[in-house]
């Protein structure tokens, strides 16, 4: 309570509090009641994703964008910018931005960047509703949060420190669920293969966007942890100025070349 407190009044973040018995009535698909409940007034959440990416890239193609597979790792520099190879041939632009998330820094290493990242892993899956749940609902105590989605119940875990390249290890969800059944209503899991996303962090956790140090029309845009999704559209306009030559002082924290 003291927190949430602080941070309407220092942050202008507004929220309510709740007693457990008040927000059981309010969310029908709660069991019992909690022992209270914070709600956060102003935080946005989305059913799908998945679906919206996919929406912004149909956006970007029909004004004008090309979405191309290729292989990152054959990005070579030339006297006029950058050219990598991908399926429909080789393509050159003057300008190349390097946004691969937890696959970043093993590109730029054969560019001679040593990037410090540190990789977050967190898993989840859905379960059918059996009960309509209204709001996204933290469960504090045992670590996993449950939200409404298009597939059903979305349950997704906390972070868990791994190698990029370690295997997938849901204990952390199995044992979520189990805890989280007592409180909530949840059917049988939606039968999908294991989700899980490796979330690229920075040991100041803050992303990485800006010129790169030692390359001509090369920049940096990732790391940006576990708020890519909301995040990532920020300070790409953030690099667009940069671009520009237009970028503002306030950002300077974010440029690679003051942390690397």
């Amino acid at each position: 309570k003291a927190r949430a407190e602080r941070l309407e009044r220092e942050f202008s973040v507004r929220s309510r509090i709740v007693d457990g018995v008040t927000y059981q009535a309010e969310e029908p698909a709660l069991k019992q009641a909690p022992a209270g409940a914070i709600h956060w007034l102003d935080s946005w959440s989305c059913k799908d994703p998945g679906g919206l990416t996919q929406a912004y890239a149909a956006l970007f193609e029909q004004r004008g964008g090309r979405i191309l597979q290729g292989d990152a790792s054959s990005l070579t520099q030339t006297t006029t910018g950058w050219v990598v190879k991908t399926e429909q041939g080789i393509v050159g632009a003057e300008q190349v931005v390097i946004a691969l998330g937890p696959w970043s820094p093993e590109l730029l290493k054969r560019f001679g960047y040593h990037i410090p990242m540190v990789y977050k892993r967190g898993y989840h899956g859905h379960y059918q509703e059996t009960t309509s749940l209204n709001r996204p609902f933290l469960d504090v105590a045992n670590g996993v949060l449950a939200a409404p989605m298009s597939r059903g119940i979305r349950v997704t875990t906390g972070a868990a420190l791994v190698d990029l390249n370690d295997p997938a290890e849901p204990k952390q969800l199995e044992r979520g669920v189990n805890a989280l059944r007592s409180l909530l209503e949840m059917g049988e899991r939606v039968q999908e293969n294991q989700w899980y996303g490796t979330r690229p962090c920075m040991p100041d956790m803050l992303p990485v966007v800006g010129k790169a140090p030692k390359h001509d029309r090369m920049w940096f845009h990732f790391g940006h942890g576990h708020q890519g999704f909301t995040q990532g559209p920020t300070t790409a306009k953030i690099l667009m100025a940069d671009i520009a030559g237009e970028r503002e002082s306030q950002w300077l924290p974010l440029e690679p070349s003051a942390r690397f």
